[in-house]
């Protein structure tokens, strides 16, 4: 609607506010609580509801809605400030007569040849697009050889949306400044139809230059993945200043310049909306299209082309970066593959070779928001790493495969292992014995070539019968044998073994009862000290220090 009253105009489609036939300006959030009192005239608006309609329900500082009155008062005048009426502790209130006129349709009738309104020496050259929520044409400046790209409303929905995109190009062009990747606006008419915006020309999109021009399939791998990143790059530096695209589809990214020079220009915001509509105020940026109850951005949030829409969005949930990060894995997956509007459905595996792009791009377009990659930087950053990440699987693999032959090769000798480890054990058991063995032969016999003797009829024993008993060969019809077979064996031809040497088989013996002892085979144990003191019984007398120590290990045993 316009809104007249007193010496007051507030087009509420185009977000303008006039005062004696001349603009105003005025912060986005007193003008949204000025609309919401003219939408219910002479009837107290409550703060709640206030509240609710203006900051979502959630204000941003105490008093803020009688903060954004008094600033309101202040710009209409004493005129129209006397109309807003305070109703104490409920609300406010718009009082007195105001005219209401519905804006009407403004048919546009654009033609080749046709001279711009307004922009006299631009002539449309050729229409780039239309329906929708805009007509869009190239218009050519004959003198100064510019070339310009207009895009006109002329309904109430396309002049929304036209308003939108022009305060979103105003929040990017002051937060970011010139940039090559985002479309330039040099100029913009929402004061009589037929409104327009004009944008500086920068290139075919990319349908046009990819598929038409047959430029994408020209390019190689890394060409068509570094124009992604381009647009990725693009897509996320807006949200970094709080803005949200929406649309993001091929025909929406213009391209231009020369072979290994491209340069990708985002296009058409007229879907987007702010994550944050507070920073308009921040920016004194008016919040045309964004303004009133469109201004969180619920109107025309199904809008976009459904092949990039995110699932979430068409269950009804409010955009976010999640969702454009859905339209770029679908797009990436259309660059890679040069099949731009193929769409992402079962199978679309086969058209990507590479694994971990693959995972990239399935990542990327999850169905639920919350399981996707957690921001577009985050999916620059993985596709910039790429070959980073081979290397590091080509060693993970490199790794895997020498685990493998690891496992397999302990696998073929997995019947070896444990005698292998039993010798090592028996070996070591007979090297101490020999020493101890050494020593207290010497300090009995008081005879270094006794001694000698004894340490070669342990090795020979241990060599001979302990390894051999190892041989599975001997295992019979079983083709495992345990520790325990193994002390068994051996036992068996220790006797034979060490014929006429007394002290060394009780020393062997004493050995293999200690470790039958640790194998909690204490029969064995038994056995063993028993055979020794046999062994030692003719040579030595009743106080001997080798049958004593062997008597009292026997009595620990028992006990």
């Amino acid at each position: 609607m316009r809104h007249a009253f007193a010496n007051v105009e507030f087009d509420e489609m185009s977000a303008t506010l006039r005062i004696d036939g001349r603009d105003v300006d005025i912060e986005p959030r007193p003008l949204a609580v000025l609309a919401e009192l003219l939408r219910r005239p002479n009837e107290v608006v409550t703060k709640e509801e206030m509240l609710d309609a203006v900051w979502a329900g959630k204000p941003t500082v105490e008093h803020v809605l009688a903060n954004a009155v008094s600033k309101l008062r202040t710009v209409l005048g004493p005129a129209g400030a006397a109309r807003i009426v305070t109703v104490h502790r409920l609300g406010y209130r718009f009082v007195g007569p105001m005219h209401q006129i519905e804006p009407a349709g403004t048919p546009l009738t654009a033609e080749p040849g046709m001279v711009v309104p307004g922009r006299e020496g631009f002539v449309l050259e050729r229409r780039l697009s239309g329906g929708g929520q805009s007509e869009v044409w190239l218009a050519t400046h004959a003198k100064l050889d510019q070339k310009r790209v207009f895009k006109f409303a002329s309904n109430a929905l396309q002049l929304s949306a036209l308003q939108r995109e022009y305060t979103l190009y105003r929040v990017l062009s002051k937060t970011l400044g010139p940039r090559d990747d985002i479309a330039v606006v040099v100029d913009a008419n929402f004061a009589r139809p037929p409104f327009f915006i004009e944008c500086l020309y920068a290139g075919p999109n990319l349908v046009e230059w990819g598929v038409r021009d047959g430029h994408l399939k020209c390019m190689t791998f890394q060409e068509r993945l570094a124009l992604f990143l381009q647009i990725a790059q693009a897509v996320s530096t807006a949200h970094s200043v709080g803005v949200l695209h929406k649309d993001l589809e091929p025909t929406n990214v213009l391209i231009e310049g020369a072979p290994g020079r491209w340069q990708i220009r985002l296009t058409d915001f007229g879907s987007g909306r702010m994550l944050d509509w507070s920073q308009l105020d921040a920016l004194q940026v008016t919040a045309h299209g964004l303004t009133l109850k469109t201004a969180d951005g619920s109107v025309g949030q199904l809008s976009g082309t459904p092949l990039y829409v995110a699932p979430e969005l068409l269950a009804g949930h409010a955009p976010t970066v999640q969702s454009d990060l859905y339209a770029l894995g679908v797009l990436l997956f259309q660059i890679l593959s040069v099949k731009l509007r193929q769409p992402l459905t079962t199978g679309w595996q086969r058209r990507i070779d590479d694994p971990l792009l693959q995972q990239v791009i399935a990542e990327a377009t999850e169905s639920m928001p919350e399981d996707r990659i957690g921001s577009v930087r985050e999916l620059i950053l993985r596709l910039q790493r790429l070959d980073i990440r081979r290397v590091e699987q080509a060693r993970r693999t490199e790794q895997d495969a020498a685990a493998a032959q690891a496992v397999a090769k302990a696998q073929r000798a997995r019947l070896r292992r444990p005698w292998i480890a039993a010798a090592m054990a028996a070996l070591t058991v007979g090297l101490s014995l020999s020493l101890w063995s050494q020593g207290r032969t010497k300090d009995a016999l008081r005879s270094a070539e006794l001694a000698g003797v004894q340490m070669r009829a342990v090795n020979d024993f241990l060599t001979k019968d302990v390894l051999a008993s190892i041989d599975l060969a001997m295992a019979g019809g079983r083709r495992t044998l345990t520790m325990l077979d193994v002390m068994r064996r051996a036992a068996s031809h220790v006797g034979e073994r060490l014929a006429g040497q007394p002290r060394t088989e009780a020393a062997v013996r004493t050995h293999l009862a200690r470790m039958f002892q640790r194998m909690v085979s204490t029969t064995d144990a038994d056995v063993q000290y028993v055979a020794a003191l046999s062994a030692l019984q003719p040579v030595t007398a009743s106080d001997d220090v080798q049958a004593l120590a062997i008597r009292f290990e026997r009595v620990r045993l028992r006990s």
